[in-house]
C-alpha cells in the first residue's frame, strides 16, 4: 500500500501526530482496506480527529470503527457495544450454529449522552449557516453525440461537480 507515493511502512514511521479523518462514515467496514489503515494509523499518533456529517447512516454499529479510531475507552469492547447500543441477540446461522446479530438500535438517548459527553461535538446547518458563504451554483452546457441524453452538471464554486442529472430534451445538439 502506498500513500502518496510512500510505502505504508515508511509513512507510519514518518512521526506524524495527528490523524484527521475526512468523511468518516467511511469508515465504517472493519474489513475495508482503509479502515484498516486509519485503525492502524491512529495507534501511532497522539490525536485522533473524524469528521462527518453523517456518523451513523442506519446503524449504530456503523460508528464503532470511528470510536476506536478517536478513543477507544468511549467503546472498548464491540460486542458489549453491539449488545447495548445495536439490541444484539442471537440468530440461527448455517449447520445449526448461532451467530450474534448487531444491526438493531438500542439505549441511542444513552449513546447519544455519552458521545456529546466524551468526544463528540455535533453542529447542525442551522447553527453554522451564518458561517458559511452562499452556495454557488453554474450551469455548464456541453454537446453530446446525436442519440445521447443530454445532462447538466452543477459545479461548485470550487470547481468540484456534484452528480450529474440527466435531462431529457427534445431536439439540438447544445443547451
Amino acid at each position: 500500500v502506498l500513500i502518496n507515493g510512500v510505502s505504508f511502512e515508511d509513512f507510519l514511521k514518518a512521526g506524524y501526530k495527528t490523524l484527521i479523518c475526512d468523511e468518516s462514515h467511511y469508515l465504517k467496514d472493519l474489513n475495508a482496506q482503509r479502515t484498516v489503515a486509519a485503525l492502524e494509523i491512529s495507534e501511532t499518533v497522539a490525536n485522533a480527529i473524524c469528521l462527518t456529517g453523517t456518523p451513523i447512516d442506519s446503524r449504530p454499529m456503523e460508528l464503532w470503527s470511528q470510536l476506536q479510531i478517536v478513543n477507544k475507552t468511549v467503546a472498548p469492547k464491540r460486542f458489549d457495544f453491539g449488545v447495548r447500543y445495536c439490541a444484539g441477540f442471537q440468530k440461527p446461522a448455517a449447520r445449526g450454529q448461532m451467530v450474534w446479530d448487531f444491526t438493531g438500535v438500542s439505549n441511542i438517548a444513552e449513546l447519544d449522552k455519552t458521545l456529546r459527553s466524551t468526544i463528540m461535538i455535533r453542529r447542525t446547518k442551522d447553527q453554522v449557516m451564518k458561517e458559511l458563504p452562499p452556495k454557488t451554483r453554474t450551469m455548464i452546457p456541453f454537446v453530446v453525440e446525436d442519440g445521447q441524453d443530454k445532462h447538466k452538471i452543477v459545479v461548485h464554486d470550487d470547481g468540484v461537480g456534484c452528480d450529474p442529472v440527466a435531462i431529457r430534451e427534445s431536439g439540438g445538439d447544445k443547451f
